[in-house]
């Protein structure tokens, strides 16, 4: 955190984010550019590698990027204008940087990075917390391919965004993706 903190003070960018388990680039971060193309029925949006990587001068293991995973911190004064949409209440990952492109600067850190604990773990918590926990983060696939579609709606009314991909996933990731309605298509 002490990192992050020292990136953000003393490089002039607004968002710093870091590693989840690794110090390195994983796959789904590599695709940190996102490109967005504009036509008369609808935006889409391309999260993919960035052309020619850019490192963060004066700061090791540190690159430019427009998305980060869920961990991060960012100066509130810039990148606290870009405000989460309530409809977007329990995921809104990808939208919230979509929407502070041009506003924030971005980048990524590997110094910077946390062991994210997959599970709850029994001895610690109560069976009605970790159910709770459950529940929330293990959705039945129908609920999953509802609650993706009621997302892609907001997307197409709010930004006129119709259609997203992504460039790094592999074939059986994206035919999953698609079976619970993250489809690269939405209207």
């Amino acid at each position: 955190m002490e990192f992050m903190v020292y990136v953000i003070d003393n490089s002039g960018f607004d968002t710093v984010g870091g590693g989840v388990d690794t110090h390195k680039r994983n796959a789904w971060q590599s695709s940190d550019f996102i490109e967005i193309k504009t036509s008369p029925e609808g935006n889409c949006y391309t999260r993919k590698p960035f052309p020619t990587l850019m490192t963060l001068p004066g700061f090791d293991n540190c690159y430019v990027v427009d998305i980060i995973l869920n961990f991060f911190m960012a100066r509130t004064s810039t990148a606290g204008t870009v405000r989460m949409d309530p409809n977007f209440n329990r995921q809104a990952h990808p939208e919230y940087f979509v929407d502070s492109l041009g506003r924030s600067r971005v980048a990524w850190c590997g110094k910077a990075s946390i062991y994210h604990v997959r599970y709850c773990p029994k001895n610690e918590h109560s069976a009605e917390l970790i159910r709770l926990y459950h529940d929330r983060r293990q959705v039945a696939d129908e609920d999953k391919r509802d609650f993706n579609m009621q997302i892609n709606t907001f997307w197409y009314y709010r930004n006129h965004m119709k259609c997203k991909a992504t460039v790094s996933l592999t074939e059986p990731t994206r035919k999953r993706r698609e079976a619970l309605g993250f489809t690269d298509y939405f209207y």
